[in-house]
C-alpha cells in the first residue's frame, strides 16, 4: 500500500489540512486560500514549514495582479500577499519583483510599472 492510499484513509483534521494546502500550493495556485490556511493551521510546526513557501507563493502572487491590474489598493494587495499592515506590501513587491511605479498614498493604491513582453 502507498502513501496515497493511506491518506485517503484517513481523514483526519491534519490530513484535510495537508490535502488543501497542496492542492492551494499546486493546482490552484491560490495566495488568498494559502494564506488564510496559513493562519488556521492546526500546529506551530505547520506555520513554520509553509513560511518557507512563503516568498514563492508572493512571487506568483504579485505576478497574477501584476498581469490582471495595472493598479491595486493597498488593502487587496495585502491580502493577495498575505501580510498584516499596508505598510509591508511596498517594500515586499520591490524585494520579490521591483514592479512598483508609484504610490498614490492619498487613495492608497499601487501602480505597477507596465510589463513589456519580449518577442
Amino acid at each position: 500500500m502507498n502513501r496515497l492510499e493511506l491518506m485517503k484513509d484517513i481523514d483526519t483534521k491534519e490530513t484535510k489540512f495537508v490535502k488543501k494546502l497542496i492542492h492551494y500550493i499546486f493546482v490552484s495556485e491560490n495566495p488568498l486560500k494559502y494564506f488564510e490556511l496559513y493562519q488556521h493551521a492546526p500546529y506551530l510546526t505547520y506555520k513554520v514549514i509553509m513560511e518557507h513557501y512563503h516568498d514563492t507563493i508572493r512571487t506568483r502572487a504579485i505576478r497574477t495582479l501584476r498581469k490582471a491590474y495595472l493598479s491595486v489598493s493597498l488593502e487587496w494587495a495585502k491580502c493577495w500577499l498575505g501580510l498584516e499592515q499596508e505598510v509591508d506590501v511596498v517594500p515586499c513587491i520591490n524585494k520579490l519583483i521591483p514592479c512598483v511605479d508609484r504610490v498614490d498614498v492619498d487613495r492608497q493604491i499601487v501602480y505597477f510599472i507596465k510589463s513589456i513582453r519580449k518577442r
